[in-house]
C-alpha cells in the first residue's frame, strides 16, 4: 500500500507541474526536496525488505562483533570489494544497528540521483516517476553495493561532459571499489567517438540478433563462461556461478531468451523510445551532447543484448538508465509541446518504456517460483520490524535491527 500511495502522489506532481504547469517553481523544488527524503527514508528505514538485504545484514553483524576491524586492518568478506567493506567498518564504529548503513546508503544514493536529474532535465517529476517504477526498488532493497557505484558514475558525468578526466577517472575509481560493473565506466571516453545513424542502428541491431542467434543456438558458451565465472561479482552474490551461467546460456536459457519471432518482435519494439531519443536529437526536438547521444548509442546496444539475453546485462545497463530518463522525460514533454509526437504516441511511448521493468515484478521467478514483486511486498520498517513468512522462506531473513 505504501509504494502505491508513493506511486500516486509522484504522479499528482507530475501532472501539476509538467503536464498542467501553472504552478511556480518555488513550491516545486520544495516538493522535489520532500520527495527525496521521502524515498531516501522509505528505503533507509525499511526491515528484511529485498532478497540482498538479510546477507548484508549478517555481514553488518559479523563486522561489529570484530572490535580488532579498523580503516586500516578491513576484514575479509567473500566477493566484497575495500569500498564496500570500509564503509562497513566505519558504520559498525558509530553504530552496531545496520539501519545507521542502510540510512547513509539510502540519502547520499537518492541524494545524487535527485541532485543529477534536477541538473540535466527540467521535468523531474517525470525523470523521478521512471526512476521509481523501473529501479528504485532493486537499487534499494538488493543491489546496495552497485547503487553505490552508480552514484559515484553519476557524480562523474558532467566531468565526462567537459572532458575533466582526472576527476572523471577520479570518480570511477571509487565506483569500482564498490561494484565490478563500476570498471565499466573506464571505456565511457570512447563514446566521444560513437556518432548515431541509420547505419550505425541498423548494423547494430543486426549484428547483435545475429551473434546471439549463433551463441544461444550453437552452444558454443565459452568465451561468455569464462567471463562471467571469472568475475568478481559482476552477477553479485551467487555461490553457484555455474549453474547461474548455465541456466542463462545454456538449453534452460532457450526458453526464456528472445530468440523466436515473436520474441524477436518484442525486443525491437520495446527499443522504440531509446531509438525515439535519437532520432529527436537528429530533429532538434531535444537537445544532446556528443557523449551523451554516444551513451544513448551504447545503451541502446546494451538493451537490445539485454532484450535477447535475459538478466545477463542488465547490472551493466543500469548505467546508462538515469540518464536516458533525463533525456527521455525532455522527449516526452517537449513532443507534446512541439507537436513531434501525437499525444497518444507519446502515451505509448512512455507505456514502452517502463513495460519491461514493471511486468517484470509479476512474472514468476524461475529459481524461487515466486513473483518479483515478493521481495519487496509486504513493506516492513525498523519501527514495525515484521518478518514475512514467504521471503523469508525463500531468501533467509536476519533478526537484527
Amino acid at each position: 500500500m505504501i509504494y502505491i500511495f508513493t506511486l500516486i502522489a509522484i504522479l499528482f506532481l507530475v501532472f501539476i507541474y509538467e503536464i498542467d504547469g501553472t504552478l511556480s517553481n518555488k513550491s516545486k523544488y520544495t516538493y522535489y526536496l520532500l520527495l527525496y527524503v521521502w524515498l531516501a527514508a522509505l528505503s533507509g528505514f525499511a526491515y528484511n525488505v529485498g532478497s540482498d538485504i538479510p546477507g548484508y545484514m549478517r555481514e553488518y553483524a559479523f563486522i561489529s562483533r570484530d572490535s580488532s576491524n579498523s580503516l586500516f586492518v578491513l576484514p575479509k568478506l567473500e566477493n566484497r570489494l575495500p569500498g564496500w567493506v570500509m564503509l562497513n567498518v566505519l558504520c559498525s564504529k558509530i553504530s552496531t544497528q545496520f539501519v545507521l548503513l542502510k540510512l547513509v546508503i539510502a540519502f547520499f544514493v537518492n541524494g545524487v540521483f535527485f541532485l543529477f536529474i534536477k541538473r540535466h532535465t527540467k521535468y523531474i517529476f517525470l525523470a523521478i516517476l521512471l526512476y521509481y517504477v523501473t529501479l528504485y526498488a532493486n537499487l534499494n532493497f538488493n543491489a546496495l553495493r552497485q547503487s553505490i557505484a552508480m552514484a559515484f558514475f553519476l557524480l562523474a558525468y558532467d566531468y565526462l561532459l567537459s572532458k575533466k578526466w582526472i576527476k572523471y577517472y577520479l570518480y570511477v575509481f571509487f565506483a569500482s571499489m564498490f561494484h565490478s560493473t563500476g570498471f565499466m565506466c573506464i571505456i565511457f571516453p570512447l563514446l566521444y567517438f560513437l556518432k548515431f545513424n541509420k547505419v550505425t542502428l541498423g548494423v547494430t541491431i543486426l549484428t547483435i540478433f545475429v551473434l546471439a542467434i549463433i551463441t544461444l543456438r550453437t552452444g558454443d558458451n565459452t568465451i561468455i563462461n569464462d567471463f562471467f565465472l571469472n568475475s568478481s561479482d559482476v552477477l553479485g552474490d551467487i555461490t553457484d556461478r555455474d549453474r547461474f551461467v548455465d541456466s542463462y546460456f545454456g538449453e534452460d536459457a532457450k526458453k526464456f531468451s528472445a530468440l523466436n519471432i515473436f520474441g524477436i518482435i518484442q525486443a525491437l519494439i520495446i527499443t522504440i523510445p531509446v531509438i525515439l531519443v535519437l532520432f529527436a536529437s537528429q530533429k532538434k526536438v531535444i537537445a544532446l551532447s556528443r557523449v551523451t547521444e554516444g551513451f544513448m548509442v551504447f545503451y541502446l546496444i546494451i538493451f537490445l543484448l539485454d532484450s535477447v539475453i535475459p538478466v545477463v546485462f542488465f547490472r551493466l545497463m543500469m548505467y546508462f538508465q538515469i540518464v536516458f530518463f533525463c533525456v527521455f522525460s525532455n522527449l516526452i514533454i517537449e513532443s507534446s509541446k512541439r507537436k513531434f509526437l501525437p499525444k497518444v504516441a507519446v502515451i505509448l511511448v512512455f507505456c514502452l518504456a517502463v513495460y519491461r521493468p514493471v511486468i517484470s515484478l509479476f512474472i514468476t521467478n524461475q529459481f524461487t517460483g515466486l513473483p518479483l514483486y515478493i521481495q519487496y511486498s509486504p513493506y516492513y520498517s525498523v519501527f514495525d520490524p515484521q518478518i514475512d513468512p514467504v521471503r523469508a522462506a525463500n531468501f533467509g531473513y536476519c533478526d537484527i535491527n
